[in-house]
């Protein structure tokens, strides 16, 4: 929810300052560079810089922009400020992707990192001073590569993401496609580059509508099973490769306790606590009495490794008759 507050605030940033974003751009990229590296020196996973929220609602923009009706308000505020979101939303993924490089979390998640690494490019080249030393041609072709980097961005977000979060994020790429095919008509994508990026992103959405179905039909249903009345003992794989081991106590049908034996993180640092965020996200699973409760931003995967790790813990207390 925050990624589609942060792009709709940025939109509207762009219609009302877009003259103001153009006449300052120099003095604004020195402002996002130094927000950008205080909030690195931070270490605070959960703000919207180094969680990368701010970076991708740039693109998010920036990507929409060209989906946009032409002539309209939005596609002519926005355009003025394209070619500057685009430089300010990689400034601010770059906190984000020294944190998980080269930081005490790194996490190598490969689709983020491709797309991080085609954006360097992308980023020298958005500035007028090297980009009057291009042809035209050779500007156009090398930026064809964004659409890449937006296909691999979407893939990253969504595979660290919760359940929730992957349906907002593929319904934004499916608002997008619907937008960019309204508005500019299939048939006038002059190229079969464009045609092959909209088909692509097209097949996307629908994996990742497929995904996150099976996803999220994976978790035992808990209110509507029945269980044996007992102890279990369930385990996932967390953050890093760390175990998240539980014992799940049922009684009546319900989940009555989740004690975490360990919790599939390393000691706090970097502003996560992922022993803390594991115990937070077992109380809202007995509180709600379900499995579909939204992980917590900096601790994704010992979340979700608690997750699973329930989830195998409820299939051994399930009863057999129920399982036919």
């Amino acid at each position: 929810m925050l990624i589609i507050i942060l792009s709709a605030l940025l939109i509207l940033v762009a219609c009302k300052f877009n003259k103001f974003i153009k006449k300052h751009f120099n003095i604004l990229c020195i402002v996002i560079f130094i927000l950008g590296t205080l909030s690195y020196w931070m270490k605070e996973l959960s703000n919207p810089i180094n969680a990368g929220y701010l970076g991708f609602a740039f693109f998010i923009v920036v990507m929409f922009q060209s989906a946009f009706k032409k002539g309209g308000n939005f596609y002519r505020k926005t355009l003025s400020v394209r070619k500057e979101y685009s430089i300010f939303g990689f400034i601010f993924l770059i906190p984000h992707a020294l944190i998980f490089l080269i930081g005490e979390n790194q996490v190598l998640e490969w689709n983020g990192i491709i797309s991080f690494l085609i954006m360097i490019p992308l980023f020298i080249t958005s500035f007028i001073i090297i980009r009057k030393k291009m042809t035209v041609k050779q500007w156009k072709i090398l930026h064809l590569l964004s659409y890449l980097a937006y296909i691999l961005m979407f893939a990253h977000v969504i595979m660290v993401s919760g359940s929730l979060d992957r349906i907002i994020y593929s319904l934004i790429i499916g608002i997008y496609l619907f937008l960019k095919i309204k508005n500019n008509g299939f048939s006038k994508l002059d190229t079969i580059y464009k045609k092959s990026i909209a088909l692509s992103l097209l097949f996307i959405t629908i994996c990742i509508n497929l995904y996150v179905f099976n996803i999220s039909n994976d978790f035992i249903d808990v209110q509507n099973s029945l269980y044996n009345d007992g102890i279990y003992y369930g385990e996932a794989t967390g953050f890093k490769g760390n175990k998240v081991k539980v014992n799940v106590e049922v009684q009546e049908n319900s989940i009555i306790d989740i004690q975490v034996i360990e919790f599939g993180g390393t000691e706090p640092h970097e502003g996560t606590n992922f022993e803390q965020a594991v115990d937070e996200l077992s109380g809202h699973i007995v509180e709600s009495q379900s499995l579909e409760v939204d992980t917590i931003s900096g601790a994704t995967k010992s979340t979700t490794g608690l997750k699973k790790a329930v989830n195998n813990a409820l299939k051994e207390a399930v009863k057999i008759e129920n399982e036919e």
